[in-house]
């Protein structure tokens, strides 16, 4: 296992990395659209700052739900607990919002059959 698990290893580190450096970017990309929204239009950014809010409240949830213990498969891969914890809470705000984004486009398919 030493050829291959380091290869695996390294590899994880690297994907790691990039995960972070994408997140990195997405939360840049949010500050420059807010940055522009609120110079176009003032009223609709405070709609916008509310669904930010939202949204750091629906990871903060997440972030407190996701334990700090590491899976025996990631045992060898050098991660520490915060690592494993910010990334379990993203993946836990993903759920959220894939089932709040369905369950929101049910509604919306009911209310518009309905009138």
């Amino acid at each position: 296992m030493g050829e291959t698990g380091n290869f695996f290893q390294e590899n994880a580190r690297i994907l790691l990395r990039i995960a972070e450096v994408l997140l990195g970017l997405g939360i840049a990309s949010i500050i420059f659209s807010l940055l522009i929204k609120a110079i176009r239009n003032p009223k609709s950014f405070l709609r916008l700052l509310g669904g930010v809010a939202a949204l750091g409240i629906i990871f903060g949830i997440a972030y407190a739900l996701q334990g700090d213990d590491i899976p025996p498969q990631l045992l060898g891969y050098g991660l520490d607990a915060s690592t494993v914890r910010l990334f379990g809470a993203m993946l836990i705000t993903t759920y959220i919002l894939g089932g709040l984004s369905i369950l929101l486009l049910i509604l919306g398919e009911l209310k518009r059959f309905f009138t």
